[in-house]
């Protein structure tokens, strides 16, 4: 959902750097040296899911999970950043009403009874 134009809000605050581009690889390594940067751990998490080779090594969801996080923090150590993560928490009661919303806009009158958000029963 995140918040509502938050890149445009920043503005010249951002700056993109693609880690697929090898000449940016010291840009990217100079940028986050002795820093702290925000990770949202859902993403990890869903990415240790979903690469092929992990599914070939690691039954357990929980292992694929441990594998990505720890290699990928030992990766931001070894430049001098710390990670910290970020884990979602129970939704707030703003934003589960959007989902709410945005849920009966797509599903219709039979949605009400669809839980959203990830509070225990959609509550």
């Amino acid at each position: 959902m995140g918040v509502n134009n938050l890149w445009k809000a920043l503005g010249s605050a951002v700056q993109t750097l693609e880690g697929h581009n090898p000449g940016q690889h010291t840009e990217i390594v100079l940028a986050v040296e002795n820093k702290v940067v925000a990770v949202d751990l859902s993403a990890w998490l869903m990415q240790a899911q979903s690469q092929p080779a992990l599914l070939e090594h690691y039954d357990s969801p929980y292992a694929r999970a441990a594998k990505v996080v720890f290699d990928r923090t030992i990766h931001w150590l070894r430049y001098g950043c710390l990670p910290v993560f970020v884990i979602e928490g129970q939704t707030p009661a703003a934003k589960l009403e959007k989902l709410r919303q945005r849920c009966l806009a797509q599903y219709g009158p039979t949605a009400r009874s669809y839980d959203v958000g990830n509070r225990a029963g959609g509550q």
